[in-house]
């Protein structure tokens, strides 16, 4: 047997092994069946979200979002603005608390805390 043939012989064994040992046994990223039912929720409610956020907004709604983004601007100035005036941490404490409530009306995509 020539050393090429050979060679392409202990390819062929490493290949055939390693598929074997791939194939066999549990999966590392098997998903266990009782957070399978979580997990459908949690794909269901991002893909809902995306196409929620994909399609075109009428003119009210896009009046709506233009409204809201304006306040979230506005509730960051605010923020920022009392943020440069304080010198502890208390301070900003209570500016956070502002800025929490100044943005409480909006969708949590336009908040500056993401709260869950």
């Amino acid at each position: 047997m020539s050393s090429k043939n050979l060679f392409i012989a202990l390819i062929c064994a490493l290949l055939a092994i390693s598929i074997d040992m791939g194939c066999s046994g549990k999966q590392e990223n098997e998903v266990p069946s009782k957070n399978i039912d979580e997990l459908y929720k949690k794909v269901l409610k991002d893909r809902e979200n995306k196409s929620a956020r994909s399609r075109p907004l009428n003119k009210e709604e896009e009046a709506r979002r233009e409204n809201q983004m304006a306040i979230a601007d506005a509730c960051l100035k605010q923020l920022n603005a009392c943020a440069d005036k304080c010198k502890n941490s208390s301070c900003e404490d209570m500016c956070l608390k502002d800025l929490s409530l100044c943005e409480k009306d909006l969708p949590l995509d336009l908040k500056t805390i993401k709260e869950k």
